[in-house]
């Protein structure tokens, strides 16, 4: 179709599934393909004049109109390593409905492909990489052999890293290995950490597992994680304990732990000494931050009962008041007496 200057020239079709096409003002020569159904069809070409434009060439062009069979045309070819040796069993998929096709034995296939088709066609096979990797068709209508691939046999890479803290086994770098290989890696942390888990492409469910299990059907890369430890060391004091009881105990870098002191009978808390935040050293419970090695101690006071009677009774009184009173031990006591 062809158009020069502005008239317009369109085409409309008895078959409402075919939509109308219109074109207008100075337009080349364009090609148009349309698919029909069974059945009679009736096709109008209409030209009509733009009345507002009076001057220049007028007039369209309609040229060359075929109806073409709906015909299947083949899309064929091979899948070989190194280009001599045939690969079975590759599936070649054909995009928008195109279907698919396997090679034989002798790595060759074909595809039947309707008139008209457009799409990408895509060899995959387990354990293969192929160059290239797919191929694309616009407006088939014609037979397209030779449509060849080369593949490779895909060996994944596994990338192994470790983060501050620790080492794996195999060692952290990358290793090759054959496809659908299963490769165990263990984590070994430096002293004064832990293995806290893996990150990357580790299977979902697994990131704790030491060792853990990879298999190698894709590159993959995985990382060790460790975190760091400090020890807490708790010290008995005389007269008393502790909850977490006294001991050493092992704590994530940044742990926050809380410890309260509980006095034995006929003793009281008196305070925190060792590595207690300034300002806390009553607190009870205190609240010891890990992000050292520390060491605490809790300290009690003794106490003692002093009685004061009066005899006879009512013959006088004392200051402090007859009874008995609770005093730390080494407390300096004044009693006086009044007749």
């Amino acid at each position: 179709m062809h158009l020069k200057q502005a008239s317009f020239l369109s085409r409309q079709w008895g078959d409402p599934q075919v939509p109308g096409y219109q074109i207008s003002g100075e337009v080349d020569w364009e090609q148009k393909i349309y698919s029909v159904g069974e059945g009679s069809h009736s096709i109008k070409w209409e030209y009509k004049k733009d009345e507002l434009v009076s001057d220049g060439f007028d007039c369209g062009w309609i040229d060359k109109v075929e109806y073409i069979p709906d015909v299947t045309f083949t899309i064929s070819g091979s899948v070989k390593i190194s280009g001599t040796e045939g690969v079975e069993g590759v599936t070649i998929a054909f995009s928008n409905e195109g279907g698919t096709a396997t090679t034989d034995s002798d790595g060759n296939y074909s595809r039947g492909i309707s008139t008209g088709w457009s799409g990408t066609a895509t060899p995959a096979k387990t354990g293969y990489i192929f160059s290239p990797s797919s191929k694309t068709y616009a407006d088939v209508t014609s037979h397209w052999p030779n449509q060849n691939y080369t593949a490779s046999i895909f060996n994944p890479t596994l990338t192994i890293e470790a983060g501050v803290g620790g080492t794996t086994s195999p060692s952290p770098e990358s290793y090759v290995y054959d496809y659908g290989t299963e490769v165990s890696i263990t984590a070994t942390p430096d002293t004064g950490y832990r293995f806290s888990g893996w990150t990357g492409e580790v299977p979902s469910g697994h990131e704790d597992d030491n060792p853990v299990t990879i298999t190698m059907d894709a590159d993959k890369t995985i990382t060790a994680s460790f975190i760091r430890q400090y020890t807490l060391t708790i010290v008995a004091g005389t007269g008393g304990t502790t909850n977490p009881i006294p001991g050493s105990s092992t704590h994530d870098s940044g742990a926050q732990v809380s410890v309260t002191a509980t006095a034995d009978a006929a003793y009281i808390f008196d305070k925190w000494t060792g590595d207690v935040p300034a300002g806390h050293e009553t607190d009870n419970p205190v609240t010891i931050t890990m992000d050292s090695n520390k060491s605490i101690t809790p300290n009690f006071i003794a106490q003692y009962t002093l009685t004061i009677r009066v005899n006879p009774a009512g013959g006088g009184t004392t200051n402090p008041a007859a009874g008995d009173h609770t005093y730390d031990a080494g407390t300096d006591v004044s009693v006086k007496a009044t007749s």
